[in-house]
């Protein structure tokens, strides 16, 4: 069974028209049938495949300064135009799309802010190249209904979204409780409890009145996390030192902010459900559930902060840019193991990313659902 977002279907390479490029800036790893076929590929294409190709360390494509060798300049791939797509290895077929077994960015993130409606997923009756057949953990059935809890509180349109980003911490912290008891068969109920309406706007006005850090503050720890991590790009490392100098005078416009997007608020409630859709299930490998849904969170706010930074300069926020926004943070974050692994460390351990002081983050201002 291969469960997807609705708008998997539909994407499809946008090829020399994407302002980004999946073959560009990236070591491109070839995964050992493709390789062996590239090995036997007679003709001219066969021959220039083996000398484009390094096996130091694993297989994969010797770049042309940062490009892909088979990248001309139509930014378009000869491999494909003189061999056909069939002749792809895993890697550049699957991209952007992922795959997670348990038993380009730029036209993804159009796709992804394209529908006001709420993300829903489909079901397809589908085996895949590499797909496992044993049979799936058992704790995997309770973390689906968990998850499909953490969507329905992300898409709580009567809620704000920082309000929902709340209630989904603290779903995620008493979850996490009950895995550390090793007492999953708790979960169900939990799920239960957060989605009654009356337990959760108590728990709201709770937190609400517990929040006491300072958001400058807040946001200043995590842009100095994310100043220390290993970047791809020397422009991202630019744009943290961008927003934490600029910090104090961005916190000054949400308001005008808020006012201006507020009838787009529906595209950080997809973020929030993309980033739930991708993480939260391999808790089943580590039981950390808490640091999955952290991510989530503080990946809203970091591209949230990022959108105020391009409001700032121009009073206005088109879609182009949003999607660009989250597409720098997801090749700095989400492509980088390494990056991602750290956070999950630093989740635990630094005070920005402790619960208090996100709920203070949250609730210092507020949108609408």
């Amino acid at each position: 069974m291969l469960r997807v977002p609705y708008y998997y279907p539909s994407f499809q390479c946008t090829g020399s028209a994407c302002r980004d490029n999946c073959c560009i800036g990236w070591e491109i790893e070839i995964d050992q049938q493709s390789f062996a076929r590239y090995r036997n590929l007679p003709g001219a294409m066969g021959e220039r495949l083996r000398q484009s190709i390094s096996e130091a360390g694993g297989p994969h494509f010797l770049l042309h300064g940062e490009q892909c060798p088979f990248l001309n300049q139509e930014h378009l791939c000869d491999l494909i135009l003189f061999a056909g797509e069939e002749q792809l290895c895993q890697i550049c077929r699957d991209h952007p799309r992922f795959f997670e077994w348990f038993g380009s960015f730029q036209e993804a993130g159009r796709l992804l802010f394209a529908q006001r409606e709420p993300i829903a997923f489909l079901e397809l009756e589908q085996s895949l190249p590499g797909e496992q057949k044993e049979a799936p953990p058992p704790l995997l059935d309770i973390l689906f209904q968990a998850r499909n809890t953490a969507f329905h509180l992300a898409q709580e349109r009567t809620l704000s979204i920082e309000e929902r980003c709340a209630l989904l911490l603290d779903f995620a912290d008493q979850l996490q409780s009950a895995l550390d008891l090793n007492s999953p068969d708790l979960i169900p109920k939990l799920c239960k409890q957060a989605e009654d309406p009356i337990q959760r706007a108590a728990l709201l006005e709770q937190l609400k009145q517990e929040a006491c850090w300072e958001q400058e503050s807040v946001f200043q720890g995590m842009l100095s996390f994310y100043q220390g991590l290993e970047p791809d790009r020397q422009s991202w490392m630019k744009k943290l030192r961008q927003l934490s100098a600029a910090l104090p005078e961005l916190l000054k416009l949400q308001s005008a902010f808020l006012a201006t997007c507020q009838e787009r608020n529906h595209e950080y409630e997809h973020l929030l459900v993309y980033f739930l859709f991708r993480y939260f299930l391999k808790a089943v490998f580590d039981l950390e559930v808490l640091p999955k849904v952290k991510l989530a969170v503080c990946s809203f706010l970091l591209i949230y902060l990022c959108d105020l930074s391009t409001f700032s300069g121009t009073g206005t926020l088109t879609s182009d840019q949003r999607v660009g926004n989250a597409k720098d943070y997801s090749r700095e974050i989400e492509y980088s193991p390494e990056n991602l692994d750290a956070f999950y460390l630093k989740s635990w351990e630094e005070d920005c990313f402790s619960l208090d002081a996100l709920f203070s983050l949250l609730f210092t201002h507020k949108t609408k659902g």
